[in-house]
């Protein structure tokens, strides 16, 4: 296999769909990725929970529009956000399958762990690093190995759940096409997707300084390499916090098909530990 071919199925694996860029919600994620917050040396707590909540206050409840590309032309139901049901000639709109993670969350100044539920959309893929080295085994085996670093940025876009779920039910949207129109929106279609940003203070592990905060929730993961597979694969997904407020679904020629709105605006994200 490849090099090139395995940078190409971890970007498959990685990101659903291919979406089109969304210029303030992608600067924004940038500005949030780069303010870790520690309590300096000389600080008072009172001047540094002032410090940050003066940025909490700056992004709370902004808004973003998003426009996605359905592009789904074999119908799958297990990745695409869109899908078709011959039978019934429902078309559904899905947001990603729900994800559970524990988090740090700084509620009304208390720290408290939390599980958090919420469905990962990328909205930039972000960049790849890759570099080879030579591994080796308890058994003294030696094998290359080629490492690729990964960092996307996206939302997570805050649902309720239970986290002893295999599959999480996030929320979903549906309508009747008839079987004429539906290849055009999958292959053709569009997603508009209204967010509004939900910003909690998270302690993360995958930040260095000790202490530090972020208003992302930050996500690293890892497989390690092994002989048969020598390929060592580190993600990191750096996600804003969001509620769905409004979708809705375009044809390829920009007629809409389904409005809706979110179906889980207000409520709890968290269940309690």
């Amino acid at each position: 296999m490849t090099t090139k071919l395995i940078i190409a199925l971890f970007l498959m694996f990685f990101s659903l769909l291919t979406l089109a860029n969304n210029q303030s919600l992608e600067i924004d994620i940038a500005k949030l990725k780069m303010l870790q917050f520690t309590k300096k040396p000389l600080e008072s707590t009172l001047e540094y929970n002032a410090r940050k909540q003066r940025v909490h206050d700056e992004y709370l409840n902004r808004t973003y529009r998003l426009v996605v590309g359905v592009y789904n032309p074999k119908n799958k139901t297990d990745g695409g956000l869109v899908s078709y049901d011959t039978d019934t000639e429902t078309l559904t709109v899905s947001m990603p399958e729900l994800q559970h993670e524990l988090v740090w969350l700084m509620d009304g100044g208390e720290k408290k762990l939390k599980w958090i539920n919420y469905s990962f959309l990328d909205v930039n893929l972000g960049d790849i690093k890759k570099r080879t080295y030579v591994g080796q085994n308890g058994f003294g085996r030696k094998v290359k190995v080629l490492e690729i670093i990964f960092n996307s940025n996206g939302v997570a876009i805050l649902s309720t759940g239970k986290r002893n779920e295999t599959y999480g039910e996030a929320q979903s949207f549906t309508t009747t096409v008839s079987r004429s129109k539906a290849r055009d929106i999958l292959e053709n279609g569009k997603l508009v997707l209204t967010f509004r940003n939900e910003l909690q203070f998270y302690d993360t592990d995958n930040i260095d300084d000790e202490g530090a905060s972020s208003l992302l929730i930050i996500k690293k993961t890892e497989h390690e390499p092994t002989i048969t597979r020598p390929i060592h694969s580190v993600s990191t997904k750096y996600m804003l916090p969001v509620r769905l407020i409004h979708l809705s679904l375009h044809d390829g020629k920009g007629a809409v098909i389904l409005q809706a709105q979110g179906s889980q605006i207000e409520t709890s994200p968290y269940d309690e530990e």
